[in-house]
């Protein structure tokens, strides 16, 4: 389908925030994404994670047809 990538971004403190890019759209295919991505890091050691992501995606072929990905998520992750 497409591949995300997170685009360089900062961490500030103990978060960060930036912009999903399409990486891999496909050939023969143009691909726009919106979609973005936040997190923060905690824990008394800062080695746990949670955030959330936005998908907002287009992807078209060379008629202009396409599909949208449109959806919000969230995670954590942490040592264990």
């Amino acid at each position: 389908m497409f591949e995300l990538e997170l685009a360089p971004t900062a961490i500030i403190g103990n978060g960060f925030a930036g912009d999903l890019t399409v990486a891999n759209c496909g050939a023969g295919f143009t691909c726009t994404s919106a979609s973005e991505i936040g997190g923060v890091f905690y824990g008394p050691e800062a080695d746990n994670i949670g955030g959330i992501v936005g998908f907002d995606i287009t992807k078209r072929n060379a008629n202009g047809d396409g599909i949208a990905v449109v959806g919000a998520g969230g995670f954590v992750a942490g040592p264990d």
